[in-house]
């Protein structure tokens, strides 16, 4: 064997050993990748989930507020119809006749 032959024998074992390791780096490489890749998966699925039930923890406030506001509108619609009702006797045992109650009012022609 002479030194050229032995040269690249030499020069072909360390390009083999290269390529084993390029191929366990790719493979490792792809494993991580694909881990990462399943992790931000979950991890966007836990902020999808938690930005709804977000959502819904507000949406279930306001229809709280909303329903006490519209129960504290109610009483002051109930406690007004009583008063113009002793406002109205006052006004037919002093002889006076109330206007008519309307609803809705009516508007002006052309103020759509």
């Amino acid at each position: 064997m002479n030194t050229v032959t032995a040269l690249f024998g030499l020069l072909g074992m360390v390009g083999g050993l290269g390529s084993l390791s390029a191929a366990f780096y790719v493979g490792v490489t792809r494993r991580k990748i694909g881990a990462e890749a399943r992790l931000l998966g979950v991890n966007a699925d836990d902020i999808m989930s938690g930005r709804a039930l977000g959502m819904y923890d507000r949406a279930m406030k306001e229809a709280g507020e909303a329903k006490a506001e519209a129960r504290a509108c109610r009483e002051k619609v109930d406690a007004l119809e009583d008063h113009i009702d002793r406002l109205e006797r006052m006004m037919r045992d002093a002889g006076l006749t109330p206007p008519p109650f309307r609803w809705p009012p009516l508007q002006a022609a052309g103020s759509e």
